[in-house]
């Protein structure tokens, strides 16, 4: 019996779980599973993934908030002939639980972060309320559980990585005008929100240049934060240090080009970045949060509290400076990560998939 899931995900752009969801849909085509995509697609988007044999439903109506979005939904999942609805990250959600549960199909809820990410915003405590209805939840960390104690149905599946992938992907294609060879270089992936606190990067970037004159700090990643962090750049007199790259689609090759790899978030679920540097053998230095320990293991990075501005810069030094020193730690974090791969998620959860659909009658909703 053919196993038909619907992925419901905001757009595929430059986050962690978007970046899964790439990795993720081909292989569970592999795997029997008639997969179906609702999301914001660009037309080349449209084209890849209708060739790998994805049924995809591009969003067509405008805002995040639009109503018609539920409608589209709706028609899609009756188009898509799914059993199961699968939604990724706040949005899906709500409108995708919602719409699950009003048409009696099974609802998977992907949990990709952790109790810190979610506060009193009426959307949160919309979803905490919806998701105690879902069929199962499936985070992607053992933080990502706390966030639903009390849920019959809560498994984690780790983040797959494709080490094949990052160990053959080039060096990202430095533009001679805005990098000159032999610069030091910085790498950062992630989005420019709050939570990633990219401000503190800059704020050690200011040291750091005191010590590598040549430094050059390489975001990339998008997001509503953007502007006020190149306005910050230039308060500091960092601007010419700091090149925001914007969504990478190659971001594996700009991680590999980097001296050292630097994440300063605030929370994570199970980063994928952090995963994809430490296959890439790039050093890293972390803020010291569980779920960075978590990832590569203690000995898998430098860790820091990132609002020591004079320890995150000196930890960025020391692993430039002490080759020694930046082989052990990239060397203990590529150990911590052998044993993820996207073919083992891609197992679990059409493994999942199809214990959801042989399940029993779903419970009305009260």
């Amino acid at each position: 019996m053919t196993t038909r899931v619907l992925l419901c995900i905001p757009n595929l752009g430059s986050g962690g779980a978007e970046r899964q969801v790439r990795l993720l849909a081909p292989l569970l085509i592999d795997r029997g599973i008639r997969l179906s995509l609702f999301s914001r697609l660009a037309g080349a988007d449209v084209a890849a993934l209708t060739a790998a044999g994805i049924a995809c439903f591009p969003i067509r109506s405008r805002g995040n908030h639009n109503p018609l979005l539920a409608v589209e939904l709706a028609r899609a999942a009756k188009a898509a002939e799914a059993q199961i609805i699968h939604t990724w990250l706040t949005q899906m959600d709500i409108i995708g639980g919602a719409i699950a549960l009003a048409t009696r199909r099974r609802w998977i809820l992907s949990e990709r972060s952790s109790a810190g990410a979610y506060g009193g915003r009426a959307k949160d405590r919309l979803r905490a309320w919806l998701g105690q209805f879902a069929d199962v939840v499936v985070a992607n960390s053992i933080s990502g559980l706390d966030v639903w104690p009390r849920h019959p149905g809560r498994i984690v599946i780790q983040n797959g990585v494709d080490h094949e992938a990052i160990r053959t992907a080039s060096l990202a294609p430095w533009d001679a005008g805005t990098v000159s060879s032999g610069r030091t270089i910085i790498v950062s992936v992630a989005r420019l929100a709050g939570q990633k606190r990219i401000d503190r990067m800059l704020h050690a970037l200011a040291r750091i240049r005191v010590d590598i004159a040549d430094v050059l700090l390489v975001l990339v990643g998008e997001g509503p934060e953007e502007r006020a962090l190149k306005a910050l750049a230039d308060e500091l007199g960092v601007a010419d240090h700091v090149r925001f790259a914007g969504y990478q689609p190659d971001a594996w090759s700009w991680i590999k080009s980097g001296s050292v790899f630097l994440s300063t978030s605030r929370f994570e679920g199970q980063p994928n970045a952090v995963l994809e540097a430490a296959a890439a053998g790039t050093p890293q230095v972390l803020s010291d949060i569980g779920m960075h320990r978590h990832a590569v293991g203690d000995g898998g990075a430098i860790f820091v509290d990132p609002d020591d501005q004079d320890a995150l810069a000196s930890a960025v030094v020391s692993l430039v400076r002490n080759a020694k020193l930046a082989r052990a730690v990239a060397s203990a974090a590529r150990e911590a990560v052998l044993g993820l791969s996207v073919e083992q998620a891609a197992d679990n959860y059409a493994r999942v998939y199809r214990l959801a659909v042989s399940a029993g009658p779903l419970p009305s909703l009260r």
